[in-house]
């Protein structure tokens, strides 16, 4: 990514897990010059054959890098299976959605603010 360094992310993830549905989600953010790991996470939704809860699963977070960074690679990996299930069955996996928003550090935000102040104000007084 370019632009400004970005402090964090908010991750947003929904799904569907049923009786021997299950998903698996890795993700893993790490700095493109350092090769530093600004985050590492992993999460787990499993369906009632696993001891889970059948139904909507879902993910609504904010996360933040251990460190400011403006160029950086993200691995994502989902497994959905429903190892087990009866053929023919009524086990579910889906992912419905992956979705995230990166947040940028406060200074990027004052400057962008500052800028934009800076234009209203000589608009103004044109």
């Amino acid at each position: 990514m370019g632009g400004g360094s970005l402090m964090g992310f908010n991750f947003v993830l929904s799904g569907f897990v049923f009786e021997y549905g299950q998903i698996i989600f890795f993700k893993k953010v790490v700095d493109y010059n350092t090769s530093e790991v600004l985050f590492t996470g992993s999460w787990v939704w499993s369906g009632s054959a696993y001891g889970g809860s059948d139904g909507a699963v879902g993910l609504n977070q904010f996360f933040t890098l251990s460190s400011p960074s403006s160029h950086f690679l993200v691995f994502e990996v989902a497994i959905l299976h429903i190892d087990g299930a009866p053929v023919p069955g009524t086990s579910t996996a889906s992912l419905l959605l992956v979705e995230q928003d990166w947040v940028p550090e406060p200074a990027s935000l004052m400057a962008l603010a500052t800028g934009l102040g800076a234009l209203v104000l000589r608009r103004r007084k044109n």
